[in-house]
């Protein structure tokens, strides 16, 4: 690898890193853009432990039932994109701290930018998704976060994950 190929590297994963970790940052945002039951992370610290991961997977608790609730009513397509902005804002930004979390307690792990190619009814779209890797794995901890507010059986909890993937 040379070396503008090298550096090119290090500045893609410098500046995924800080928009996952910016991203994580506003779980907290209490503007028109807060999450859904925002005020629960008033009460709580966020210091990227895997005990703070507890914390939101109580949070998460709320927003699954929350889901379902809302699932299994009719609605209007503004409610729809309303419902699923609100849906979307979850999974970004909690994903975003799942993956620094892993990051802050492994320095191996870094986030990559990369763009898939997603197949619609309308299309291919190409869409940028942050990865995290540790040159050996990747993860989504994006679609982590997705999967445990829409399984439909119980699911495992962020915590647990996180174990898991640090290997503890």
């Amino acid at each position: 690898m040379n070396f503008c190929t090298k550096l090119f590297s290090l500045l893609i994963h410098h500046q995924a890193n800080a928009d996952a970790l910016l991203l994580s940052e506003q779980l907290d945002r209490q503007d028109q853009l807060a999450l859904i039951f925002a005020d629960f992370f008033q009460n709580i610290t966020l210091d990227y432990s895997l005990t703070s991961l507890k914390k939101i997977d109580y949070y998460l608790s709320k927003v699954r039932n929350y889901f379902q609730l809302h699932n299994q009513q009719p609605k209007s397509i503004q409610e729809k994109l309303a419902y699923t902005d609100e849906i979307t804002r979850v999974i970004l930004r909690v994903g975003a701290y799942l993956g620094e979390t892993l990051r802050q307690q492994n320095k191996n792990w870094i986030w990559v930018n990369t763009k898939e190619q997603i197949c619609t009814d309308t299309g291919n779209l190409k869409m940028h998704r942050l990865i995290l890797t540790d040159h050996i794995h990747k993860i989504d901890p994006m679609h982590v976060v997705m999967d445990l507010i829409c399984a439909e059986e119980q699911p495992s909890s962020l915590y647990q994950y996180a174990k898991d993937v640090l290997g503890e």
